[in-house]
């Protein structure tokens, strides 16, 4: 006797909705554990927004959007890895471990990043910012304002940010 005849053919096919829906689950969870918190601060640490940063498509470009006063910015941000070889032979030598792991691909990489966001109102929000792993500090700029970009360390909320 098998399972078909035991519980017949419904049992399958609810089997395989079932299994459809745990890898729709599992993508989500790979999507949402690709994506970070950050915020923008002013200069005197009052927080003007939480947003998401999303490195879903590696460490080198992917999706952002900022929440402001009920206004909604959205972009694309891109970036490069920054060449630390030379730092690394001066400070540590070049026959250490540390620029040997650097050189053959072992580390976490220092990466440089720009961001453009846009409101459906028209609102532009100019970014430039460091990150290593996928924590990382720089700058905003929306006209004559000047902003922090914080992205929260992973397994940090924003709430955690100084002066959130």
């Amino acid at each position: 006797m098998n399972i078909q005849d035991l519980f017949g053919h419904r049992f399958l096919c609810s089997s395989r909705r079932i299994f459809t829906g745990v890898l729709q689950i599992l993508f989500v969870f790979l999507v949402a554990g690709c994506s970070h918190d950050f915020v923008l601060r002013k200069p005197d640490g009052t927080v003007i927004g939480p947003g998401i940063i999303d490195f879903s498509q590696g460490n080198s470009a992917g999706i952002a959007q900022l929440e402001s006063k009920g206004i909604i910015y959205r972009g694309h941000w891109e970036s490069h890895k920054v060449d630390e070889s030379r730092s690394i032979v001066a400070n540590y030598g070049l026959n250490s471990r540390k620029y040997q792991e650097y050189s053959l691909g072992r580390g976490t990489y220092l990466w440089e990043g720009q961001a453009s966001l846009h409101s459906d109102q028209g609102e532009v929000l100019k970014c430039g910012f460091s990150y290593r792993g996928v924590s990382g500090r720089g700058k905003c700029r929306s006209g004559s304002d000047e902003f922090d970009f914080i992205i929260a360390e992973y397994g940090q909320s924003i709430r955690d940010v100084p002066n959130y």
